[in-house]
């Protein structure tokens, strides 16, 4: 499910949308990969599902954040409803940082 947001989202990030940056999608960082990175900006965006609901899982996620956060990457998490559901604020958030 979280695959038809994340193409949602690569359609608003893509060709430097979003005030000229440019970011990869599905980008390996490390042992991870980051649903999509902007190297000028040090930005993980993460579209996560309801896999991410668990409490393993959320573990994960956090340790994960931890380690990308040490690398001086910022991470901004949206859930598929707020990509589906509020789609111009999660733009707007985007833009912002």
């Amino acid at each position: 499910m979280a695959d038809q947001w994340e193409r949602l989202m690569w359609q608003l990030l893509r060709n430097r949308q979003r005030c000229n940056q440019k970011f990869r999608r599905e980008h390996p960082l490390g042992i991870y990969i980051a649903d999509f990175y902007c190297a000028a900006a040090k930005l993980v965006i993460e579209i996560d599902g309801a896999s991410h609901l668990t409490e393993e899982a959320k573990q994960y996620d956090a340790a994960r954040d931890q380690r990308m956060q040490e690398q001086g990457i910022r991470i901004l998490r949206f859930t598929c409803a707020q990509v589906e559901h509020e789609t111009q604020a999660v733009i707007a958030r985007i833009d912002e940082v």
